[in-house]
């Protein structure tokens, strides 16, 4: 059975789909950066996975942030101001630790996993 994404077609509309509609675009963003953000917390990512997310949020992190902040309140009210820190608090895991950002990944601890899942894929050869 052939796929609905195989053809190109299908791609350019779906892409023409979100393009059109603004609003589930970026729903679909943070929905995708929630996500991403929860895999890393739960370490069901390989740690080279991990690194490189991280690094990409070194330039987008503070702006996924907002747009999560600003859509929580514009859908929400401002008496939901505690979910979209909480939210946004949440989005900080898949970003490097530092002083601002408690909860975030070490390079340390990712080069213990790194260590880890090597040793797992490599086993007892």
């Amino acid at each position: 059975m052939k796929s609905i994404f195989s053809s190109r077609k299908a791609a350019w509309e779906l892409q023409d789909w979100l393009t059109y509609h603004d609003g589930l675009r970026r729903r679909c963003l943070i929905l995708i950066d929630l996500m991403w953000a929860e895999a890393t917390r739960m370490e069901d990512l390989p740690p080279s996975e991990m690194k490189s997310a991280a690094e990409a949020k070194q330039a987008t992190g503070h702006m996924n942030r907002q747009l999560l902040y600003r859509e929580v309140l514009r859908l929400n009210g401002i008496w939901r101001i505690f979910l979209a820190i909480r939210l946004t608090y949440f989005l900080r895991r898949a970003e490097y630790f530092s002083w601002f950002n408690l909860g975030g990944l070490t390079k340390k601890r990712i080069a213990l996993l790194e260590e880890n899942w090597r040793e797992r894929l490599l086993g007892d050869r």
